[in-house]
C-alpha cells in the first residue's frame, strides 16, 4: 500500500488509521489482492446490479440513461468528472469506474461494495485504487482528505441519504466539489423506476435540501428527464 493512500485511509468500523499491513488501531485486519483493498470483513449478497457486470457500462447505462434522460451518459459522466477534478478524488458507488476516463486526479479512488465490479474497475483502468466497501456506513477516508468527490447513479440507492452526504463533506476538503447523478422524483418514468427498484427516490429540491443540511453550498441543480444533476461546493 502506498504512502499517500495509507495517510488517507480510516478504518470504516471505529474511524482510526490503517497501517501499512492493514490493520487498524483497534485491531481489524483488512486484505488486498491485486484488484482492490478489502475494507469489508463480512460477506454481502449479489445484487441485480452485479448480474449486469458485463454489459452495464458499454451497454445498459448508456442506453438506459439515454431514454430516460435524452441525455448521452459519456456527456453526463464528462460535466460531473470536469466539476470534482483534483488532486485527489473520490468517486463513491464507482462500478467500473467509466468516470475516471475524463477524471483529471493525481490519486483517483474508486469506492464500491462489489468485488466485481471493483475487479472490472482494475482490469480497465488501472490508475484508479479500488477499495471495497460499505458506503452507506462509514467512508473509510480521512476528514478533509479529498479534493472533489463524485455519486453518479449511486445516491439513490441508499436509504439514509442525509447520512451518506454527511459523510461526504467530513471527507471534502474546504472548497472541495461534490458531484452528483441521482434518480429523482421528476417524472412517471422516475416514479416507475423508483417503485421497481423499491426505492425511496426524492424530488429535486428534496435532494438539493439534504445537501444543505449536510453543509453543502449547492452551485447547481438541474433536472434531465428522469435524473438530476447536483453540483455542490464545501465552503468552510
Amino acid at each position: 500500500m502506498e504512502n499517500t493512500l495509507q495517510e488517507l485511509l480510516r478504518c470504516p468500523y471505529d474511524g482510526t488509521k490503517i497501517n501499512e499491513k492493514l490493520r487498524c488501531e483497534k485491531g481489524h485486519e483488512f486484505s488486498e489482492n491485486q484488484y482492490f483493498i478489502n475494507l469489508l470483513l463480512q460477506p454481502i449478497k449479489l445484487t441485480g446490479l452485479d448480474i449486469l457486470n458485463p454489459i452495464y457500462e458499454e451497454l445498459w447505462a448508456p442506453i438506459g440513461f439515454y431514454i430516460t434522460s435524452h441525455n448521452t451518459y459519456s456527456s453526463v459522466l464528462k460535466e460531473v468528472a470536469n466539476y470534482v477534478s483534483g488532486e485527489i478524488v473520490a468517486d463513491l458507488g464507482t462500478g467500473s469506474g467509466k468516470i475516471f476516463d475524463f477524471m483529471k486526479c493525481k490519486v483517483c479512488i474508486g469506492l464500491d461494495r462489489s468485488e466485481n465490479y471493483l475487479k472490472r474497475l482494475k482490469t480497465k483502468r488501472p490508475h484508479v485504487i479500488g477499495i471495497r466497501a460499505d458506503l452507506s456506513e462509514k467512508i473509510p477516508l480521512e476528514d478533509s482528505s479529498v479534493d472533489g468527490t463524485s455519486m453518479t447513479f449511486f445516491l439513490h440507492m441508499l436509504s439514509d441519504k442525509e447520512k451518506v452526504l454527511k459523510e461526504v463533506y467530513r471527507i471534502t476538503k474546504p472548497k472541495g466539489r461534490v458531484g452528483a447523478v441521482v434518480l429523482a422524483n421528476n417524472n412517471l418514468i422516475s416514479r416507475i423506476l423508483g417503485s421497481v427498484w423499491k426505492l425511496d427516490i426524492k424530488t429535486t429540491p428534496e435532494y438539493v435540501e439534504l445537501f444543505k443540511r449536510a453543509g453543502f453550498y449547492v452551485e447547481d441543480a438541474r433536472v434531465m428527464g428522469a435524473w438530476s444533476l447536483i453540483k455542490a461546493r464545501k465552503m468552510e
